[in-house]
């Protein structure tokens, strides 16, 4: 499993340093770990990765990992625009990216299914603020970024 695998956004973070490392003990099955410049992933995932896990999973981290790079995960407009705490808005961001470059029927079941995941663990957002403009305003930047990163 490499982040050049992962099309664009995914080529972006490796030429910033990052890597894909497989890590035990994550709540999920993948998380961002921005200061390590590192995707962690489950072992089992890692070494297997099933279709929800290489089309949705990963790109969501993927997009976390750009947010940060790109602008250190600020969400102050989002948060504002949709009454969001700051941890909601920054997974707000990460499925609001993946949505935009998937919209097939599968990529919005595992979306809502991770939209119902995190309202589990403490997060309150839900597919309308995906889909908000506030939602597109804050992943403008981070698409242009992958894009302007590979017109070079």
């Amino acid at each position: 499993m490499q982040l050049d695998d992962y099309g664009k956004p995914g080529k972006y973070l490796q030429h910033k340093g990052w890597t894909i490392v497989s890590s035990d003990g994550l709540r999920g099955t993948a998380a961002c770990n921005a200061y390590a410049k590192e995707i962690l992933v489950k072992p089992s995932a890692f070494t297997k990765p099933n279709l929800r896990v290489r089309r949705y999973v990963m790109p969501h981290e993927i997009w976390h990992g750009v947010h940060w790079v790109v602008n250190m995960y600020h969400v102050t407009e989002l948060q504002a625009a949709r009454n969001l705490d700051r941890r909601s808005a920054i997974e707000v961001v990460a499925d609001a990216a993946c949505l935009r470059n998937d919209r097939s029927k599968a990529m919005r079941t595992w979306v809502t299914a991770s939209v119902i995941w995190h309202g589990k663990v403490g997060y309150r957002y839900t597919l309308r603020d995906l889909t908000s403009p506030a939602a597109l305003a804050a992943i403008t930047p981070l698409v242009d970024a992958v894009e302007a990163h590979h017109a070079i």
